[in-house]
């Protein structure tokens, strides 16, 4: 139990997230970026944190996204090491000044082929759905697809149905100095049903930096290392061929338009939460909601 929690109440709701199963939305960001009025109270985890419910050694949360055939869990003050599949970690520092978990992402593969992104972030979101990246880089994703194009209607990126997933093309993205692969089934993300699938890469407009939404997240098992200041994770069906980065092999993309650990398993108290699907909400980035 997460004592003195405050709990605010939605005005409105869309109609997706009323059929839903899920009973509202628990808010893991920092708490400089809270926007409960008539004014901010303490996130979740940082009651945990101030009332010793997750011990110092250990302030952390991780979540593992599932979908409709299996199911998401997070943990408070531990990681599960069995969701680690026996590998370690890769961490990367946090840039939290916006109160998000943002991080290093300067490099993409496609196929195999390693492109440099200097200077570029990105930020882990639950919130968010899609995985929304610059528009460059979309451009070189969807070119590998033929009949892929851009639609006015969608607003965004699509490619033919059916589409062998076998022959999408096998996109990573760095987080810190390790690539992690998106899955082929996240990527095809929904049937629109006139001959055309939306794809779950899509641009993310005019913003400066990735928004790693569960498309991504499906394909790791993320740990969100708060008293660390770090962002961590390991890639769930490990392609140790691929995981590491190859700066001798970086090509380049046009610029932006504008050591491992696991906490000690002797814990006072363990604390983990199982999840319906994610995803079933609006995506607070872009021009588009997706439900």
């Amino acid at each position: 139990m997460v004592r003195n929690q405050a709990i605010e109440l939605a005005s409105t709701v869309s109609r997706a997230f009323i059929d839903n199963k899920g009973d509202g939305l628990l808010g893991i960001s920092f708490g400089s970026n809270n926007s409960v009025k008539p004014f901010p109270v303490a996130t979740p985890v940082e009651n945990m944190i101030l009332q010793d419910d997750i011990p110092p050694e250990a302030e952390l949360f991780t979540a593992w996204l599932g979908n409709k055939l299996e199911p998401s869990f997070f943990t408070f003050g531990y990681i599960d090491e069995k969701a680690l599949q026996g590998q370690q970690p890769t961490y990367a520092p946090l840039d939290n000044s916006q109160g998000t978990w943002m991080f290093e992402s300067s490099i993409a593969s496609i196929n195999g082929d390693q492109y440099g992104r200097s200077g570029n972030k990105a930020l882990a979101d639950t919130g968010t759905t899609l995985c929304l990246v610059a528009d460059s880089l979309c451009e070189r994703i969807y070119s590998r697809i033929p009949g892929a194009m851009q639609s006015a209607t969608q607003q965004g990126w699509v490619f033919p149905t059916p589409t062998d997933l076998s022959t999408l093309p096998k996109v990573a993205l760095s987080v810190g100095n390790a690539l992690f692969h998106i899955k082929p089934a996240d990527f095809a993300f929904q049937n629109l049903g006139d001959g055309t699938t939306y794809g779950g890469i899509q641009s993310r407009g005019n913003q400066d930096f990735d928004v790693l939404g569960c498309v991504f997240l499906r394909c790791i098992y993320a740990i969100f290392d708060q008293g660390n200041s770090r962002f961590g994770c390991v890639e769930r069906d490990h392609r140790p061929d691929m995981a590491t980065r190859d700066p001798e092999k970086l090509l380049e993309l046009p610029p932006p338009s504008t050591a491992s650990c696991t906490p000690p398993r002797s814990l006072r108290r363990r604390m983990t939460l199982k999840f319906l699907p994610c995803c079933m909400g609006t995506s607070r980035y872009g021009s588009k909601s997706y439900e």
